[in-house]
Formats: C-alpha cells, structure tokens, sequence
C-alpha cells in the first residue's frame, strides 16, 4: 500500500494537536501517535474530512455494533465487508412462491369490500385503514 489520502492541509491535526486540542480531545493523542509512526511507510498522505452526517460506513458500523451482544472479555464479533458486483439487495430477493399482485391490491380489496389480509395484524389493519383514506375507487380503477 503506497497511498493514503488527505487533503493538502490535512496535516494540521497531526502537529496543532497537542496545544490546539489536547485539553479537550486526549483520547485523540494515541491515534496521532500512531498515524505518525505509519507516514514513513507512505510515498503519499491524504486525509479526508467525512462531515458525521455523510460517513454513511461509520453509522452503519455503528448501527450494526448495537445489534450484537458482546460476548466473554469484551470480544467483539467478526464482522465481514464485501464489495459485490451486484447490489446487495437483489440477493435478498424471493421470487418463488410470490403470487403476481400489484402493490395497491390490498388498498383495492379493502375500498371495495372492507376486507384485511388474513396474516394482517392489527398494526397492519390500522396502517391499511389510514392509507386507503388516500385513495378512492370508481368504476374499478384506483384513483388518488
């Protein structure tokens, strides 16, 4: 690895920190020493400021961190990235044994009959009621 990324004036955290931040970030402190200890191994140093809002990696890390139980020692669990040539979702697909609806069917089937879905629990009857609201029904055709 020849290449890690910064902009031009990203080396201000590495020298301004003891007497810029110290007091207020120290946790920080072995990161920095550690970063500097691995800029001789670099022909190339670019750092990259991610506003928090836009480091969508760090909150999904973070999201998934919170889902699982940390076991014996604080051992965390092993979590695996992988870049696909395909989005992520299409492998979450089932095709088989869906019947061919369209997504307003059930909208349709409760304006003409008041009728639920029979896996429908009472969340998903009330969500029913409130989103067909929205919808009326003439000659078999779904208008909003």
């Amino acid at each position: 690895m020849n290449d890690l990324r910064k902009d031009p004036d990203g080396l201000w955290f590495l020298t301004e920190l003891p007497t810029h931040l110290a007091m207020h970030a120290s946790w920080i402190i072995p990161y920095k020493e550690h970063v500097l200890t691995l800029l001789p191994h670099f022909e190339e140093v670019t750092f990259e400021h991610f506003p928090r809002e836009e480091n969508q990696l760090a909150d999904a890390l973070a999201t998934m961190s919170s889902m699982f139980k940390v076991r014996r020692d604080n051992e965390a669990p092993q979590i695996t990235i992988e870049r696909l040539d395909e989005l992520a979702y299409c492998y979450e697909i089932d095709t088989e044994g869906v019947i061919d609806k369209t997504w307003f069917h059930e909208v349709k089937r409760h304006l003409e009959a008041q009728q639920y879905p029979k896996e429908a629990s009472v969340n998903d009857k009330k969500f029913l009621r409130r989103f067909s609201i929205k919808f009326f029904l003439s000659n078999e055709i779904l208008y909003k």
